[in-house]
C-alpha cells in the first residue's frame, strides 16, 4: 500500500524508475509495456493500410531506393499463404502455442530471476503472434504490409508482428547461446 501511495503523490519517483531499468531484476510491467507497444503499434499500422484504396499498391517506401514497398496483402494462411483452404487450423495452431507461450513467460516473469535475453524474446513472439493471431479471428486474414524487394526475400510481405516474432527468436538463440559459453544449464 505504501508503493502506491508514493507512485500516487509521485514521491521517490527518480528512485522509482532507476529500480525499473536496472539489471538486477526487471519489473514485469516493462515486458508488458514492450508488448503492448508491439501490439499496438502493428495494429494502428495494418488499420492504416486497410483504409487505404487497393489501386495505391505497391508503392515504394520513400528514401530507400525500392529496396523496400508498401504492399496490401491479404494472408489468409500461414507463411507465403500455406493452408490458406484450412481456416480452423490456420487459427487454432497459432492460438494454442501463442497460450503455451504466454504460460511459460508467465512463470518466468514471477517466479524467475534474470534469464531477461529470454523474457524480451518471449515477449516479442507473443506480441508479434498476438497481433496476427487478432487478424486472423477479427478479420479472417492477416494484414502484411512491407516487401524487401532483395535476393530470396522479393516474394515475402511482412509486418511488424512478423518482425517482432524473428526478433524474439533472434534474442532466444543468442540467450541460449551466450548461455551455452558460460557453461550454464
Amino acid at each position: 500500500m505504501n508503493r502506491l501511495i508514493e507512485i500516487l503523490t509521485g514521491s521517490n519517483r527518480l528512485r522509482m524508475l532507476t529500480n525499473l531499468f536496472s539489471k538486477k531484476k526487471k519489473n514485469p510491467l516493462l515486458y508488458f509495456l514492450t508488448g503492448g507497444a508491439v501490439f499496438t503499434a502493428d495494429q494502428l499500422l495494418k488499420s492504416s493500410i486497410e483504409r487505404q484504396p487497393d489501386d495505391t499498391f505497391p508503392r515504394d517506401v520513400q528514401g530507400t531506393n525500392g529496396v523496400l514497398r508498401y504492399e496490401k496483402c491479404r494472408n489468409r494462411g500461414f507463411v507465403l499463404g500455406a493452408f490458406q483452404e484450412h481456416e480452423e487450423i490456420v487459427k487454432t495452431i497459432p492460438a494454442v502455442c501463442t497460450a503455451l507461450l504466454s504460460g511459460r513467460l508467465w512463470e518466468m516473469l514471477f517466479h524467475e530471476n534474470g534469464r531477461h535475453g529470454e523474457k524480451l524474446g518471449l515477449t516479442l513472439i507473443i506480441s508479434g503472434a498476438l497481433s496476427n493471431l487478432w487478424d486472423r479471428l477479427w478479420r479472417g486474414y492477416v494484414v502484411d504490409y512491407v516487401s524487401i524487394k532483395k535476393g530470396f526475400l522479393r516474394k515475402i510481405v511482412i509486418n511488424l508482428g512478423d518482425l517482432a516474432i524473428f526478433a524474439g527468436a533472434f534474442c532466444l538463440l543468442l540467450s541460449a547461446f551466450v548461455k551455452l559459453l558460460k557453461g550454464e544449464d
